[in-house]
């Protein structure tokens, strides 16, 4: 087996009348993806050099996979996009992709917008296929390159992760071998499929012949909840936001759906969520704590159910084919509990950022993933994250790390979320700012410095507090430090 698409029309003839896709419009078997797949491959390798890159911009649907897919039976590198984002953050992807095709709905005015303006034609995927087309699509070869993944850096500007076909088949059979899926799994994704993550369980599910429901929006819980139990499905995947509004703001844990599995990835999940979030779901459901990078085409770790308990806190093992290891400043390998850089080496490891070669020479060495997270290994190897390294505090002769204040601070009841970060300071060169969302009172914030004055040493102590109504996230959910980092409103 050499790809995804080789694989999928090998599922196609497997279990050809299996459901492969639901989503709120209509559903389609395997067989009909991989026809609509090789029909759609046949139309862009009439219009696109082999190698060539294209732009998605496609919400979470049947067309987005198809499109996916299709890309690839062209031979072209697919570059998904927030179907989200503003026409300022599509700008950004297409002038630093320079794809030869936009493939979107020509609805999405702001999409087209960009196209017209770097003058790229637009196949407008509600009507793809409205031509019948030969099939002269082609079979890609793993070493090539398969998937551009825009991530944003700690500074803000985003990177081009570029994944092969090897590095997706790598991952995706990986996680089919400790998830233990089969083509008797289904699940409700309301991941975008354009993020690592959401990408992730797309493609594992497709792998196996299972079973993909497009979920309804976040911004109803409860509406997830239902449709959980309604689908029937077997899997649910989410970040740490995703499962702190299934808890706290639905009736799971009062009448839980009957899941085989939960995954939980894209950011470390506090203790005490973990342990509600497992108390919620129904006894037979496994939680499986998660943890990657998107450099490492989704996933690096995972942590067994059955050592949730005995390990909580921890992002797991390393997953079947990385290895990992920890490293001091000079590079050398740290023993036991000593925390340093986290390294990855393995098949998922991109082949580098979209020109951008000094950062992929920076980030890549020898093979080895520098992660720019701080960990450690325990006796038993397993991996316990500390923190970026570039998120680290640097308060007079001290370093701080934001996730040990994070996970005192995120234990009292009146908080729901907080997000901890340096900001500037004449004398000092930065000081501890912390940002909370929850109940919000002048009480509440002295309870907080109390507990941190009680708890850390006097340089760690926040010596900022700003409420917030929400913090700043990307679309996956992740944390946009680096916007707090700038906020000038903020107060003791």
């Amino acid at each position: 087996m050499r790809t995804l698409l080789e694989k999928l029309n090998l599922v196609a003839r497997q279990y050809p009348e299996r459901v492969a896709v639901v989503d709120a419009d209509q559903s389609i078997t395997y067989e009909e993806l991989a026809g609509e797949i090789r029909e759609l491959g046949a139309t862009l390798a009439a219009r696109c050099p082999v190698g060539s890159t294209a732009v998605l911009v496609i919400e979470n649907s049947i067309r987005y996979v198809v499109a996916l897919y299709g890309c690839w039976s062209a031979g072209l590198i697919a570059v998904p996009t927030d179907a989200h984002s503003r026409e300022r953050e599509i700008e950004q992807v297409v002038s630093h992709a320079r794809p030869a095709l936009m493939i979107a709905s020509t609805r999405k005015k702001s999409a087209v917008a960009v196209a017209e303006r770097f003058a790229i034609p637009v196949l407008d995927i509600e009507r793809a296929f409205d031509t019948p087309t030969v099939d002269a699509g082609c079979e890609p070869r793993s070493h090539e390159d398969a998937l551009i993944i825009y991530t944003s850096g700690t500074s803000g500007d985003p990177k081009g992760v570029v994944l092969t076909h090897s590095n997706l088949l790598a991952n995706t059979e990986s996680i089919v071998d400790y998830l233990e899926l089969t083509h008797e799994d289904s699940i409700l994704v309301v991941l975008p499929f354009h993020y690592s993550y959401g990408n992730s369980v797309l493609n594992t599910h497709l792998f196996v012949g299972g079973k993909v429901v497009v979920g309804p929006s976040m911004m109803y819980p409860q509406a997830v909840t239902d449709e959980l139990r309604r689908q029937r499905v077997t899997g649910f995947s989410g970040v740490p936001t995703t499962m702190a509004l299934l808890v706290d703001r639905t009736d799971l844990g009062t009448d839980p759906p009957p899941l085989r599995y939960v995954t939980q990835a894209g950011g470390g999940m506090d203790k005490d969520l973990t342990l509600r979030l497992k108390a919620a779901m129904a006894a037979p459901t496994r939680l499986f704590v998660m943890y990657g990078q998107t450099e490492a085409t989704a996933r690096l770790t995972w942590l067994p159910p059955d050592r949730l308990d005995e390990k909580l806190g921890s992002a797991g093992i390393p997953i079947p084919g990385v290895t990992l290891r920890i490293a001091g400043k000079d590079g050398r390998q740290l023993g036991e509990g000593q925390v340093g850089e986290v390294l990855a080496l393995g098949d998922n490891i991109m082949s580098g950022y979209w020109c951008n070669p000094e950062a992929t020479a920076a980030t890549v060495i020898d093979g080895w993933l520098h992660t720019g997270d701080l960990g450690y290994l325990d006796a038993d190897g397993y991996l316990f994250i500390r923190g970026r390294a570039s998120e680290m505090i640097k308060t007079g002769a001290y370093r701080v790390s934001p996730k040990e204040i994070e996970e005192l601070v995120a234990g009292l009841e009146f908080i729901d979320e907080v997000a901890v970060c340096g900001v500037p300071d004449p004398l000092l060169g930065q000081v501890v700012a912390a940002f909370l969302v929850g109940e919000e009172s002048p009480a509440n914030a002295r309870k907080v410095l109390s507990l941190c004055r009680q708890s850390l040493s006097l340089h760690k102590v926040p010596r900022y507090i700003e409420w917030r109504d929400r913090l700043p996230k990307t679309a996956s959910g992740k944390l946009k430090k680096h916007m707090l980092a700038a906020s000038r409103e903020l107060r003791v």
